[in-house]
């Protein structure tokens, strides 16, 4: 059986201030519950608030947009891209008999991930957001050393006509 998840979301804060990085390792701490419906929710180490998130496998993709995000931001900077918005529309197919099988990977197959940047750049600037997004998301990173494969379509937002 063949489930499909999909999770849409808005930019998180675009206008976050990114500061010098250092080599240090940094650790990151939840706390976290589920019900027997397998929602979740986890109390962030870092700011001690609780927040609610959906199934286990829907959090992935949550975490994946809000990477791609935090990553662009950083580039856009690098790269000189003003971006006023992002949204993503990440999709994912995961085996459900894989879950049942023993000695085959239990992962997503494949990740499909659609983002509309909203910027003045051109769509060749918005390729090469994409391209270092691609680089150095970690998550996504993970997942695609995992062995995920991970469709990734940028574009540029077309501008509304008045």
């Amino acid at each position: 059986m063949l489930l499909k998840r999909v999770f849409s979301a808005s930019s998180l804060s675009l206008r976050r201030a990114f500061g010098t990085t250092s080599s240090s390792v940094e650790t990151y701490k939840v706390t976290a519950s589920s019900n027997p419906q397998g929602d979740t929710s986890y109390i962030s180490g870092k700011t001690n608030s609780e927040n609610k998130i959906g199934k286990p496998l829907e959090t992935i993709l949550a975490a994946l947009s809000g990477c791609e995000n935090t990553t662009a931001c950083y580039y856009a900077k690098t790269l000189d891209i003003e971006i006023r918005n992002m949204s993503f529309q990440v999709e994912a197919d995961y085996d459900t008999v894989r879950f049942h099988s023993v000695g085959e990977p239990n992962i997503f197959s494949q990740i499909r991930m659609n983002v509309e940047v909203d910027t003045d750049g051109t769509q060749e600037d918005v390729d090469k957001l994409r391209d270092a997004v691609a680089k150095h998301s970690p998550i996504q990173n993970m997942l695609s050393m995992s062995g995920v494969d991970i469709q990734s379509n940028w574009i540029k937002k077309k501008k509304q006509q008045h």
